[in-house]
């Protein structure tokens, strides 16, 4: 948003004057109240205001505009009024019944979460209908995964609930495109389909989606029969992702930078970035943490901080970190030796199929050292390194 003098350019290229708006709101124009109550709701061209924005929408109400009705309802949904909050639902319904598209989209998504009206997903179904048939926009996704997700049978449709998350994907919805990623990974059309998992996890990406660009930067980092491998790429898509918002891509790229992995090695730089994935409460970010303090990896080893590290990993479910815990306790570092307790544990992990939890297994009840750590990338993905064979990596 671009302002010069009083007149305002608006994100959509739209030009107003801001002097003449307000001189209309001031005569009690519906319409200038309207503007002027969005534009504190956006904050384009003013400082945004809700206490603002709320008494011109109401007042622009007052005077019948229906589209007012649909900006106050969002508005007020960020206000603390308990009164205006009870007042939310039955703007939106009059607002959508003289014919808002905006509002019946509100409204379906609002019956599906059960925000300010009790969950329905029969009503939130027919809401959306009719605002998909009145060309609003951004309605698809909503009302596709009401027919794909829904458990009642007279509402499910998968055909029907694919259709629209394709055509949403298609148009540059990367939340349709994540969905149906998640769809065919998990097998809920037929059976799991890597291919179109993979296609999709890409086009998400591609469309500005954070937690897709981490995911298939984990793809081009490990490669495979869809992805070649590019740990150059792989660490450009974490950035990406980062960027974007996913703050979990922060294990990701503080991983990259201790082992070298499509960027430089640089231990200062790893401890940065891990630091603040365990400040965003990332796992995979406490697990790496701590197997640079248990080994003393660009930082003063510290065996004691490593195991609580670890432990706030497993408490979060973390099988990686209950593997290198398990190292810890066999090695007495940071820890009192427990042998039989690294023996539980590594069982424990091995059971779960977490690489290198046999095989430290084996080492422990063969008498021979546990040395090697599983580090952690943010998606669930896992690698199985030895600290000291980084530079190979």
């Amino acid at each position: 948003m671009l302002s010069k003098n009083r007149v305002i350019i608006l994100n959509d290229g739209t030009s107003l004057d801001l002097r003449k708006i307000k001189w209309g709101a001031f005569r009690r124009d519906p319409y200038a109240m309207f503007l002027l109550g969005e534009l504190y709701f956006t904050g384009q061209g003013v400082g945004r205001n809700l206490k603002k924005s709320i008494r011109w929408l109401t007042r622009s109400v007052d005077k019948g505009n229906t589209n007012a009705m649909y900006v106050l309802s969002m508005a007020a949904r960020e206000y603390d009024d308990e009164q205006l909050h009870s007042r939310i639902h039955e703007m939106l319904l009059e607002s959508a019944e003289q014919g808002c598209p905006l509002s019946m989209r509100q409204l379906g998504i609002d019956y599906h979460n059960g925000d300010y009206v009790e969950r329905d997903l029969y009503a939130s179904r027919d809401w959306l209908t009719k605002a998909l048939e009145a060309d609003c926009p951004d309605t698809r996704f909503f009302l596709g995964h009401i027919y794909f997700f829904a458990e009642e049978e007279d509402l499910r449709d998968r055909d029907r609930g694919l259709e629209l998350l394709k055509i949403d994907s298609d148009e540059g919805n990367a939340e349709a495109s994540y969905v149906l990623a998640m769809i065919y990974r998990e097998g809920m059309v037929s059976e799991p389909n890597q291919f179109l998992y993979t296609k999709y996890i890409h086009k998400a990406g591609d469309q500005g989606s954070g937690i897709a660009n981490l995911i298939y930067g984990d793809m081009m980092m490990e490669g495979s029969a869809y992805v070649e491998m590019d740990r150059e790429g792989a660490y450009l898509r974490y950035r990406t992702a980062l960027d974007q918002g996913c703050e979990a891509a922060t294990a990701n790229i503080g991983m990259c930078h201790m082992f070298g992995l499509g960027t430089e090695q640089d231990n200062a730089l790893a401890l940065e970035y891990l630091q603040r994935g365990v400040e965003a409460d990332s796992v995979a970010a406490m697990n790496n943490l701590a197997m640079m303090y248990a080994n003393g990896v660009g930082v003063e080893k510290d065996g004691a901080y490593a195991v609580e590290l670890y432990r706030m990993a497993v408490e979060k479910g973390s099988m990686n970190a209950l593997v290198n815990l398990a190292v810890m306790y066999a090695m007495g570092n940071g820890v009192e030796q427990d042998v039989a307790k690294a023996e539980e544990l590594l069982t424990e992990a091995a059971e779960a199929g977490i690489p290198n939890a046999q095989m430290n297994l084996e080492a422990l009840r063969n008498g021979a050292q546990t040395t090697r750590n599983v580090i952690s990338f943010s998606n669930g993905k896992i690698k199985g390194v030895s600290v000291e064979e980084r530079d190979e990596e």
